[in-house]
């Protein structure tokens, strides 16, 4: 459900965003806001889980 291929996060501005872009890899890349922190990638898990999910989850939650 969640798999895809090799994905790097990267903050917005990271040097490594133009090195993907410029080689023609920059689909490989998720550019977030914030840095990627534990924090920040488990707002996102949630996000995509709730998207995936059918209507009758409503709430979702990734805890350490």
């Amino acid at each position: 459900m969640f798999h895809d291929a090799s994905r790097f996060l990267v903050e917005e501005g990271d040097p490594l965003v133009d090195a993907f872009e410029g080689s023609g890899d920059g689909d490989a890349l998720v550019v977030l806001d914030h840095p990627p922190t534990a924090e920040v990638m488990s707002v996102l898990l949630e996000e995509r889980m709730l998207d995936a999910f059918p209507d009758t989850v409503s709430d979702v939650s990734v805890g350490s």
